[in-house]
């Protein structure tokens, strides 16, 4: 789930596969907000460190196309 793609990307910073694959899996989780349950999955990410690794992704990634959509996309859910 969640806490598990987060602690692949934290063991992982300098992959961008790693950081890119983990944004979409937690972002496919978090999908649906407008239930109480996608709210929560999206506070359990925010409480697992999620939106300063999404950050984090996207700086150390600039030019990974992948890695920049797949963050942004994530953080816009999570926004």
């Amino acid at each position: 789930g969640i806490e598990v793609a987060v602690a692949a990307m934290l063991a992982h910073p300098q992959v961008a596969h790693v950081q890119e694959y983990g944004c979409w899996a937690v972002a496919c989780v978090c999908v649906g907000t407008d239930d109480a349950a996608a709210l929560a999955r999206m506070q359990r990410t925010a409480d697992a460190g999620g939106i300063e690794l999404i950050v984090a992704a996207l700086q150390a990634h600039p030019q990974v196309a992948g890695v920049q959509a797949q963050g942004q996309r994530l953080r816009d859910l999570l926004a």
